[in-house]
């Protein structure tokens, strides 16, 4: 018996921000793409079409009128090519190293925070040396 299986595929992921001028240049240096500004409903959106994954909105969080605590919202799991290393600029874009760098088996991760506070873990192999921050 064949069974018809849905592909689901993941093609925006809106992230409601503060400060989204900020928030813009902190993932224009993770990502390497530029975040676009457009204005809707008097209100200014900024997005970006991340290579591999989808596109990231920036959502001004005035818009839909719901309060942003300093807790963590979300966390993405990044995977970095052969050979690179934490991108340049994230931290002069407003980035915080959470916890610096650590080899875990074959790997080395990064636990790093954006403007916001929100949290992202970036891996790489573990040939990488490590950068001291």
């Amino acid at each position: 018996m064949s069974k018809d299986i849905m592909k689901t595929h993941l093609f925006k992921l809106d992230l409601l921000v503060r400060d989204g001028a900020r928030m813009a240049t902190f993932y224009e240096a993770l990502f390497g793409v530029p975040f676009l500004a457009h204005e809707m409903a008097g209100h200014v959106f900024r997005v970006g079409q991340v290579p591999g994954l989808c596109t990231l909105q920036l959502v001004p969080a005035a818009l839909m009128d719901v309060p942003i605590s300093g807790l963590n919202r979300f966390q993405l799991n990044l995977e970095l090519d052969s050979g690179a290393a934490l991108p340049e600029g994230l931290l002069a874009a407003g980035g915080e190293v959470d916890e610096p760098p650590q080899r875990d088996g074959d790997r080395l991760l990064w636990s790093v925070r954006d403007p916001e506070g929100n949290s992202l873990v970036i891996q790489c192999p573990d040939a990488v040396p490590v950068i001291e921050l």
